[in-house]
């Protein structure tokens, strides 16, 4: 078996630093696009709360509506749906965002 030379050695570790400082590279690439989709999945989930909470307003205020016009309808408990679901949505959003 023939030994390997100083400087064959030193080539060799030189290569496997910097295969290791190119894996460790692309480890901290990887690490910022999921630290980037965790964040992207949270600004989804918000706008779905919100538009959860505009939808019920958009009843409540419809309903409202039709209160001080002549029609017949339960805007009392429409307001009061959208309420607590504006606040449920925003302790949700203001929960995730802590966590971010």
């Amino acid at each position: 078996m023939e030994m390997a030379s100083k400087s064959d050695l030193k080539d060799e570790i030189n290569e496997n630093k910097e295969a290791i400082k190119k894996l460790s590279e692309r480890q901290t690439l990887l690490e910022e696009k999921e630290k980037e989709v965790a964040k992207q999945f949270i600004i989804m989930i918000s706008t779905a709360l919100a538009l959860v909470s505009a939808l019920f307003w958009q009843t409540a205020i419809n309903n409202t509506i039709k209160t001080f016009l002549p029609m017949s309808g339960l805007w009392n408990y429409d307001l009061a749906i959208a309420f607590i679901i504006t606040l449920i949505s925003a302790m949700i959003i203001v929960t995730i965002h802590q966590k971010q």
